[in-house]
């Protein structure tokens, strides 16, 4: 059995999620949230093929991405940043592009792995301090991020999916 805390910042939603692999992906994780759930949880994700790598024994393969998660919040839930209480209803949070000032916004689900308190490193190229991982890579694929269906999670790790917004061609002056 394996445990993990799953957050998914600016739905609401903060849960332990216990299944039954001893090495479940983030995936794993989030099917589990939807059955535990009982229909108050729930993602949408697209399938996509990567770009050809110029590593020669790098073959394309099918990368999930996220596009939205959605949670029905059933109870007031009474503040813990900032003084407003968010009311139960319907809350769902999705990717998108926007254009301010001329420049492309990309507003994109990440997720991020705290293990034994602390960010650990990408298990996929051992990149970098953080383990910052988007759910719908630029195309080409970067070897730098692991997909969400392919990142090997372990016992009370704590799994977090933020939307972020990332500046996709400013726009300069």
């Amino acid at each position: 059995m394996t445990t993990i805390r799953l957050r998914v910042v600016g739905i609401f939603y903060d849960q332990a999620i216990t299944v039954g692999s001893a090495d479940p992906t983030v995936r794993d994780i989030l099917q589990q949230a939807i059955i535990d759930s009982a229909g108050r949880f729930s993602y949408v994700a697209e399938s996509r093929l990567s770009s050809p790598s110029t590593q020669p024994a790098s073959p394309v393969r099918v990368i999930e991405s996220l596009v939205s998660f959605t949670h029905i919040l059933q109870d007031d839930l009474s503040p813990s940043l900032g003084n407003k209480t968010r009311k139960a209803g319907r809350y769902t949070l999705s990717e998108s592009t926007v254009k301010v000032d001329g420049s492309e916004i990309v507003n994109a689900w990440q997720y991020y792995v705290v293990r034994n308190g602390r960010p650990i490193s990408n298990a996929y190229t051992g990149n970098g301090p953080f383990d910052v991982s988007p759910a719908k890579p630029v195309l080409p694929a970067k070897s730098g991020f692991t997909p969400y269906n392919e990142f090997v999670l372990a016992n009370g790790d704590e799994l977090i999916w933020r939307n972020v917004s990332i500046v996709r061609n400013p726009a300069t002056s």
